[in-house]
């Protein structure tokens, strides 16, 4: 299966439809006799499809047939039993009526299939996949359902993405909310410009997993953002006019990308003076994930498998909530549940405006500098010395380290 990448899709036809359109994406084909229905995207050697099948008949049907992928994941939202997972039994439509006339059967249901979702996956994962969770609580289901190898698979954070909270880099999340793509496409060009390419890997840390060392972060910031766009030499140029989004905006336009300490809050500034000089028509709003280096206790995603065993400790969760207060964000919440559900998981959530103003630009340098700092306190405390070599490098002062 090299260059090539199938997602099953349980959330039905008409779903995976709407979010085709968006994308431009028709359907090529089918298998006779099942309920799949496959999807092709983008060009030349390396492609994507999306199927319409449950997820456990792909994967033992894998499994029967000697087939083994290099990557092996699972997204389905198995936190919630009831009304976010399909029985392998139903289809989408009859899980709907199942749903509503029998919740305690439907739900015994969803947990026997997860168990046989989660079994197939170890088993492609003992015949070479690289298998990892997700984070959608999948393997802990499975093992309230019997399965004692649950675990066998990590999670995506310490699989991957510890290092990267190590630095305090995570999500950073930015809206128009003028509602013009042409502010997004304008927030993009300066995004470039405040983080040029660095050859050399050193200045914001090289990407390292079990996939290995590959360039500079910057490299992969500019890949990431001129991804997005169908014209990426018009951006490049700055000729906004001919920028188009390579998948169409849902909503008010927006965009992601992951920025860690010394980089959040320098991009908080530089959207704030877009709007102060008026390049972009209206202000925009700053905001992150529940998922984030230093805001969440979740012992089978973020925090799983901490070096110190301080999994489900909530200390750094209620700590960054308060700090986010103290700074001065537009919005500060604290949630129970997310990704994984109620009793699994507590975390922090900011969002800040960039209005302009002077008193929004002294806002954003705290908040944005406060809030991934909890990340790398939290992982130097924690033992990593990535985190500390961080701390030490932006001159950041840890005592407890």
């Amino acid at each position: 299966m090299r260059n090539f990448s199938l997602e099953p899709a349980g959330n039905g036809a008409d779903a995976i439809c709407a979010a085709l359109r968006v994308a431009g994406v028709d359907p090529v084909f089918g298998l006779p006799g099942t309920q799949t229905v496959a999807y092709f995207s983008g060009d030349g050697p390396t492609q994507a499809a999306r199927c319409y099948a449950n997820a456990v008949t792909v994967l033992e049907r894998m499994i029967e047939r000697g087939i083994t992928p290099e990557v092996l994941t699972d997204q389905t939202s198995a936190h919630d039993p009831l009304n976010g997972y399909v029985p392998v039994e139903y289809t989408h439509e009859q899980a709907a009526k199942a749903r509503a006339a029998d919740p305690a059967d439907y739900t015994r249901r969803s947990m026997a299939s997860m168990e046989r979702h989660v079994r197939a996956m170890v088993e492609l994962q003992k015949r070479g996949a690289i298998t990892f969770d997700y984070g959608n609580n999948i393997r802990q289901r499975a093992r309230e359902n019997g399965f004692k190898d649950a675990f066998a698979f990590p999670g995506f954070v310490p699989a991957f993405i510890r290092p990267q909270f190590c630095l305090g880099r995570g999500p950073f999340r930015w809206c128009a909310l003028s509602g013009d793509p042409r502010d997004i496409y304008v927030t993009d060009y300066e995004m470039l410009k405040l983080f040029p390419k660095d050859k050399t890997g050193s200045e914001l840390g090289t990407g390292h997993s079990a996939f290995g060392t590959r360039g500079s972060y910057t490299d992969r910031l500019h890949d990431w953002i001129l991804g997005c766009h169908k014209h990426p030499e018009s951006l490049l140029a700055g000729d906004f006019d001919k920028c188009e989004p390579r998948f169409g905006f849902q909503g008010l336009p927006a965009r992601i990308c992951w920025l860690g300490l010394g980089e959040r809050d320098k991009a908080g500034l530089m959207l704030n003076d877009l709007v102060r000089t008026r390049k972009v028509k209206a202000p925009i709003v700053i905001g992150r994930d529940h998922l984030d280096c230093g805001s969440v206790a979740s012992p089978n995603r973020e925090t799983e498998a901490m070096k110190d065993g301080t999994d489900a400790v909530s200390d750094w969760a209620l700590l960054n909530f308060a700090v986010n207060i103290a700074g001065g964000a537009s919005w500060v919440s604290f949630h129970h549940g997310g990704g994984v559900g109620i009793g699994y998981s507590q975390h922090a959530g900011q969002v800040i405006v960039a209005d302009g103003t002077d008193a929004a630009a002294a806002r954003l340098k705290r908040v944005l500098t406060n809030d991934p700092m909890m990340g790398v306190f939290r992982h130097a405390d924690a033992g990593y010395e990535e985190a500390r070599e961080c701390a030490e490098r932006l001159g950041v002062d840890i005592p407890m380290a």
